[in-house]
């Protein structure tokens, strides 16, 4: 999980949240446990508005 405050952009949230799940394959982290259907399993917490708005998309 990345965790941000409320204070950042949701614009930057966005991008952020675009840059790193359209880019997994090519990540050097494991990444083969995470897509972008179960990036939100078990979170506990409520998403920023801009990464709502790239899992909404």
């Amino acid at each position: 999980m990345i965790a941000t405050h409320s204070g950042v952009d949701a614009d930057t949230v966005e991008t952020v949240t675009a840059a790193i799940f359209d880019n997994l394959d090519d990540l050097t982290i494991k990444t083969d446990f995470i897509t972008v259907d179960s990036a939100q399993d078990g979170m506990s917490i409520e998403l920023n508005e801009g990464a709502a708005t790239y899992f909404d998309a």
